[in-house]
């Protein structure tokens, strides 16, 4: 759990933040794409939406396997729960969790918790 401030941890809690969102926009695009395709469908559109959907779930794996937040066991264990039949509960889980870890990260360095810990 050591090096939380380092430029990737950074890149994957941003990743982390914007995947729902981009998931959002996958799902409301395939539904304009059933909406307006039906009889001629969009291709192009469809896979875009598609590819926009998955994000978020691949977002939460890519973040449990490469950040920092995480011993090597807890990695284990998130990344077995992701392939499970409850997946669909566990990521949510995650996404919450993530989110503590990153403002409890910003509130020490806030108040110079960190600081005072090296030393």
């Amino acid at each position: 759990m050591s090096g939380s401030h380092t430029p990737r941890d950074r890149v994957l809690d941003w990743l982390l933040d914007v995947s729902p969102l981009a998931s959002t926009l996958g799902l409301a695009g395939l539904f304009v794409t059933i909406a307006l395709g039906f009889e001629e469908p969009n291709r192009v559109m469809f896979f875009a939406s598609a590819s926009l959907l998955v994000t978020a779930p691949l977002a939460v794996v890519i973040h449990a396997a490469l950040t920092h937040h995480l011993t090597r066991a807890r990695r284990r264990i998130w990344l077995r729960a992701f392939v499970s039949p409850k997946a669909v509960w566990v990521m949510p889980r995650y996404l919450r969790l993530s989110r503590c870890w990153v403002s409890s990260r910003k509130q020490a360095s806030h108040h110079g918790v960190e600081r005072a810990v090296e030393q």
